[in-house]
């Protein structure tokens, strides 16, 4: 009788330790404040290409979906008969939707404004020009995960200064948030 009582007991309390970790969909997601992404990115403009590494962060403003942002990029740029270097730092707005439980899906879309620093080399022989250009980046992205995300970004970066210009950047990635 005893040896039941018990094997009873241990099932109950099982099954009722078991309860407790069940999802109730009623209940939202914790939504985490801030991220920090690295990304690769590739772009074109009028006879100028771009390939870099950037690295990101955000904050949430409050409770609202927007975040602060600031980037720092570098990597390689050129054209038909040059190439280069280009420094790069921003920062912005930007809307976050996010859907799912376990994976979740994020919809981004926002604003940056900022400067790069390019540096140029002919391949004929002329000097190397180097210039500081502002610029402003509207951008949208797409993030896939929970902690730990995929990301892709798609930018149009409007570049002022002496040649102003317009370009398109796609950047892909991860980013964690916490």
């Amino acid at each position: 009788m005893k040896t039941r009582l018990l094997a009873a007991l241990a099932v109950l309390t099982v099954a009722s330790t078991a309860s407790a970790d069940v999802y109730d969909a009623s209940e939202a997601p914790v939504q985490k404040d801030r991220y920090v992404g690295v990304t690769t990115s590739g772009g074109v403009g009028v006879g100028l290409f771009r390939l870099g590494a950037n690295i990101d962060a955000g904050q949430r403003l409050g409770s609202s979906p927007w975040f602060v942002r600031a980037q720092f990029a570098t990597g390689l740029s050129g054209g038909l008969q040059t190439s280069g270097v280009f420094t790069e730092l921003r920062g912005g707005l930007e809307a976050r939707r996010c859907a799912g439980y376990m994976t979740r899906v994020c919809v981004l879309a926002g604003a940056d404004a900022g400067a790069s620093h390019d540096r140029i080399d002919s391949t004929d022989d002329a000097m190397p020009s180097s210039s500081i250009v502002p610029m402003i980046i509207p951008r949208a992205s797409l993030e896939v995960g929970d902690t730990v995300r995929m990301r892709t970004i798609v930018e149009v970066p409007m570049i002022g200064g002496s040649d102003p210009g317009t370009g398109v950047t796609v950047a892909l990635g991860v980013s964690t948030t916490f």
